[in-house]
Protein backbone atom coordinates (compact mmCIF):
# COMPACT_ATOMS: atom_id res chain seq x y z
CA UNK A 1 0.00 0.00 0.00
CA UNK A 2 1.78 3.53 -0.98
CA UNK A 3 2.32 5.50 1.91
CA UNK A 4 2.63 9.00 -0.04
CA UNK A 5 0.02 10.76 1.26
CA UNK A 6 1.70 10.57 4.29
CA UNK A 7 5.34 10.43 3.32
CA UNK A 8 6.28 13.87 5.18
CA UNK A 9 5.14 12.15 8.52
CA UNK A 10 7.54 9.82 7.74
CA UNK A 11 10.55 10.38 9.57
CA UNK A 12 13.36 8.54 7.27
CA UNK A 13 11.92 10.51 4.47
CA UNK A 14 11.95 13.75 6.84
CA UNK A 15 15.73 12.69 7.48
CA UNK A 16 16.20 12.56 3.32
CA UNK A 17 14.65 15.83 2.87
CA UNK A 18 17.21 17.44 4.93
CA UNK A 19 20.37 15.81 3.51
CA UNK A 20 18.76 16.86 0.12
CA UNK A 21 21.14 19.89 -1.12
CA UNK A 22 18.62 22.07 -3.19
CA UNK A 23 15.19 23.29 -3.34
CA UNK A 24 14.32 20.59 -6.63
CA UNK A 25 15.87 17.82 -4.92
CA UNK A 26 13.76 18.24 -1.92
CA UNK A 27 10.69 18.73 -4.02
CA UNK A 28 11.52 15.47 -6.38
CA UNK A 29 11.89 13.38 -3.18
CA UNK A 30 8.44 14.49 -1.57
CA UNK A 31 6.82 13.14 -5.09
CA UNK A 32 7.88 9.89 -4.77
CA UNK A 33 5.60 7.41 -4.01
CA UNK A 34 6.95 5.59 -0.73
CA UNK A 35 6.06 2.14 0.19
CA UNK A 36 7.03 -0.06 3.73
CA UNK A 37 9.05 -2.74 2.66
CA UNK A 38 7.49 -4.85 5.62
CA UNK A 39 4.11 -3.97 3.68
CA UNK A 40 5.43 -5.01 -0.09
CA UNK A 41 7.10 -8.33 1.94
CA UNK A 42 4.72 -9.55 4.06
CA UNK A 43 6.90 -11.85 6.32
CA UNK A 44 8.49 -13.30 2.79
CA UNK A 45 12.15 -12.73 1.88
CA UNK A 46 11.41 -12.31 -1.45
CA UNK A 47 8.88 -10.98 -4.12
CA UNK A 48 8.56 -10.82 -7.60
CA UNK A 49 8.04 -7.96 -9.52
CA UNK A 50 7.39 -7.59 -13.05
CA UNK A 51 8.21 -4.66 -15.27
CA UNK A 52 7.04 -4.99 -18.96
CA UNK A 53 7.57 -8.69 -19.66
CA UNK A 54 10.68 -9.02 -17.28
CA UNK A 55 10.47 -10.39 -14.03
CA UNK A 56 12.77 -9.11 -11.23
CA UNK A 57 12.99 -10.93 -7.87
CA UNK A 58 13.78 -8.27 -4.81
CA UNK A 59 15.38 -10.09 -1.88
CA UNK A 60 16.18 -9.37 2.01
CA UNK A 61 19.71 -10.44 2.68
CA UNK A 62 20.48 -11.70 6.23
CA UNK A 63 21.36 -8.61 7.35
CA UNK A 64 18.35 -6.53 6.33
CA UNK A 65 19.39 -5.69 3.09
CA UNK A 66 17.55 -5.70 0.03
CA UNK A 67 18.70 -7.11 -3.74
CA UNK A 68 17.55 -7.02 -6.93
CA UNK A 69 18.21 -9.75 -9.39
CA UNK A 70 17.06 -10.10 -12.75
Amino acid sequence: MPADDHASDDPDVTKRLHRATSASDQEQITQLKVYNSHDLFQGADQIVIVHGDQEYRLRVTRNQKLILYK
